[in-house]
Order: C-alpha cells, then structure tokens, then sequence
C-alpha cells in the first residue's frame, strides 16, 4: 500500500498531467492467532496486522550522515499499527488516525479471501465472520 507523496504538474500540448510523486509503500502482515472456545469444540481465528516497510534502511540517507533518515521509513510503517490511540489534541494525529483506518480497512478483503478458500459462500459471510475496526480517531477520555 502507497501512503504519502505529492501531486507533480506538468503540461503539455495535450492535457494537464498529475502524477503521483513518490512517498512510502507499506506491506500488511498477518498474524493469525486461533482463539479457543470453552467447553466447545470450536476455534476461531483472530487476526491482527502489523505495519512493516518495504525497505527497512536507506543506505543513500545513512551515507550522506542522515543517521534518522536511514530508518525514518521502517519507523512510520511500524507506527501505523504500534499506536492505537493517538492524542487528538495535536494536527498530526489526524493525519496519523486515518492513514491507520485507511491501513486496516485495505487489508480486510484478505478475510473474504480466507471465507471463499475454505468452501464457504459468500452468502455466509457475515454469518460465519465478525470484524471489529476500534476508532482510532479518538482516544479514550475520562468520565469525569
């Protein structure tokens, strides 16, 4: 998944270009983690994802002495899925509260997957499947 870049214009005698400048691609990994029922004979499966880089370290940035820079990418990616309840107070945490929305909600057809691939109809989805996405546009706050 690409996040981040900037709009380049350009013309031509044609038509006003737009492309997509570079940003950073994030890859989603599953962890599947099978959760058993009490007194049952049932097992459901839990699955929870993890942000990861496409590229963990950029050499150019480390040799040119951009110490930070050289993991900038790899710590973004891991943020998106390490921080659940960002503090709304401040602009970023928008921003950062979406893209971990936009995150959870792209990976989710990898569950209608899974449901076809074990014979199931999708008529039965949301029979045989519950998804829970937690807002994270807003932290928990006090009752008092």
């Amino acid at each position: 998944m690409k996040f981040g870049g900037h709009t380049e214009y350009s013309f031509d005698e044609e038509a006003l270009h737009r492309p997509l400048g570079p940003g950073y691609v994030v890859k989603g990994v599953a962890y599947d983690t099978p959760i058993t029922g009490f007194r049952v004979n049932t097992v459901n499966l839990l699955r929870l994802w993890k942000a990861e880089a496409c590229e963990s370290f950029n050499f150019r940035a480390f040799n040119v002495g951009d110490y930070y820079g050289a993991v900038n990418e790899k710590v973004a990616s891991e943020n998106i899925t390490k921080v659940l309840y960002p503090n709304d107070e401040v602009f970023q945490a928008g921003n950062f509260a979406l893209t971990a929305i936009f995150f959870r909600v792209l990976f989710s057809p990898g569950l209608i997957r899974v449901h076809l691939l074990r014979g199931n109809p999708i008529q039965k989805f949301h029979e045989l499947n519950a998804i829970q996405l937690n807002d994270t546009t807003r932290p928990l706050r006090s009752l008092n």
